[in-house]
């Protein structure tokens, strides 16, 4: 999964995983709250945006939990030695290490369309000038390098007519644009709004142009989660909530004053942000299904991440979700 190269200056917890960074919303309620540890990306990335609001709005707590939230890339080893609960990332490594056995369960999703831009140089405003031209990744194969084939297939750019090349994350592959060591490269909304304010490119893809992929996941251990199925079912509720709420515009000026401070943001960039999570339904108020998931696992299958045949249905638990949402 991509990760934003911003970094972000908050206290360091070392009783969770080595290099974690941790927020910790505390609440006091004359209910007892059940605390769990939950993990993101980073706190600038705007996956996590609905974590933050359900904190500020209390929708954690209205629903019993208290939520610490910590930011680290290995989220899935955090995972399996217990040090957390549940992850919010995609769904690559909890597919790849279940089908080595491990218990790890995906029940719902944040975000189901790739939180990527395409942009290109300045000179580069069609799909079909990049013909020929190097396109930064971050890594040969890789999730971003998959979508960007897919899509500039879908413009009439065939595999071979761009040469993908190995930059790395957000900022490196920014860089290397700035430079134009390459002529076009896939930016996370963060980066892409970072390098709005610096560089001059050309946008010719948002997340929307992306379609259907399962980005951000909701995962966790299988033998925890039926253990304490009420606070799994306690916390998709209570993160669903908050994506409705963040999808009402009259939120939107309430939104960017308590997003800002915590993802280090001015208010006028998260608003900006906001207006593009809106704008591409960048968030996912659905039920995770099989289909969704299908689209990574035939990445992962092509470059030798997993094995076919998958089964899916050993990752996919919508129990919760169901219980979640009962009428």
């Amino acid at each position: 999964m991509l990760r934003p190269f911003f970094t972000v200056r908050l206290r360091l917890v070392g009783s969770l995983v080595a290099s974690v960074i941790v927020i910790v919303a505390t609440t006091s309620t004359a209910a007892e709250l059940n605390r769990i540890r939950v993990t993101g990306t980073s706190a600038i990335a705007e996956n996590v945006w609905p974590l933050f609001i359900a904190q500020e709005k209390g929708f954690f707590t209205n629903e019993t939990l208290e939520v610490q939230l910590t930011f680290t890339r290995e989220s899935i080893k955090a995972l399996i030695a217990g040090s957390v609960q549940i992850v919010n990332e995609g769904a690559d490594d909890g597919l790849t290490v279940m089908q080595k056995g491990q218990n790890v369960i995906a029940v719902g999703a944040i975000q189901v369309r790739p939180g990527e831009f395409l942009v290109t140089l300045p000179d580069i405003k069609a799909i079909d000038q990049l013909r020929g031209k190097q396109f930064a990744v971050s890594a040969v194969p890789s999730t971003d390098m998959r979508l960007a084939a897919d899509l500039l297939e879908s413009r009439g750019l065939m595999r071979g007519d761009v040469v993908f090349r190995k930059i790395g994350f957000t900022g490196a592959r920014l860089a290397a644009l700035q430079s134009k060591q390459v002529a076009a490269t896939l930016l996370s909304p963060a980066g892409w709004l970072e390098g709005n304010k610096k560089t001059q490119f050309n946008t010719l893809a948002t997340p929307v142009d992306f379609g259907i992929f399962p980005w951000v996941v909701m995962q966790t251990q299988g033998d925890w989660a039926r253990k304490n199925k009420k606070l799994v079912v306690a916390y998709i509720r209570a993160v669903n909530r908050a994506i409705q709420w963040l999808y009402d515009l009259a939120n939107l000026p309430e939104a960017k004053r308590l997003i800002a401070p915590k993802a280090q943001l001015a208010e006028k960039d998260v608003e900006d942000l906001l207006r593009v999570v809106q704008q591409d339904k960048i968030y996912f108020t659905g039920k995770l299904t099989p289909d969704i998931l299908k689209r990574a696992v035939d990445f992962l299958v092509e470059e030798g991440s997993l094995k076919a045949p998958v089964d899916l249905n050993q990752f996919l638990d919508t129990s919760f979700w169901n219980e979640a949402f009962a009428r």
